[in-house]
């Protein structure tokens, strides 16, 4: 959540959709800010409106590489000329991608996310460790490096 607190030095009110919002935790919040909140989970999701702000945390890697690059695609388009973007996503530098490194899931090289934004102002661009609630077989937290980004349509 401290990355969607972050949003808010931003975007005061709008439109707001969240990708792969599970419990609804970041879109209960953001509504409880005023802000106009369209949560979605699992679904085949098409762009069928534009937004302020578009929320997707933690959901690409569910997604087939290609599908998730279309996906942003998407994002891009459809969010408002001023609007932002927030997306975390894991990197291939830890154990979820270690874990099957053939894999054609979506894993971010390094900078991949900051890159796939160039044309966008970037506000806030990180990549850090973070451990996972999925663990190891001998029982150990597995841990991953993630890249977390808000970023502006200019």
């Amino acid at each position: 959540m401290p990355l969607v607190e972050k949003v808010l030095e931003y975007i005061k009110s709008g439109k707001v959709i969240e990708f792969g919002a599970g419990e609804g935790r970041n879109s209960l919040f953001l509504a409880s800010r005023g802000f106009q909140v369209v949560a979605v989970d699992i679904s085949q999701v098409e762009f069928t409106d534009s937004y302020d702000l578009m929320v997707c945390i933690f959901t690409l890697h569910h997604l087939m590489r290609d599908q998730a690059i279309k996906f942003i695609g998407g994002m891009k388009q459809e969010t408002m000329l001023g609007g932002f973007n927030l997306i975390t996503s894991f990197t291939k530098n830890g154990d979820f991608y270690r874990k099957d490194p053939t894999t054609d899931k979506f894993y971010l090289n390094e900078n991949e996310l900051k890159d796939l934004y160039q044309s966008w102002e970037i506000l806030t661009y990180f990549e850090k460790e973070g451990k996972a609630f999925a663990k190891n077989p001998d029982g150990t937290a597995m841990v991953n490096i993630f890249a977390g980004m808000i970023a502006k349509k200019v």
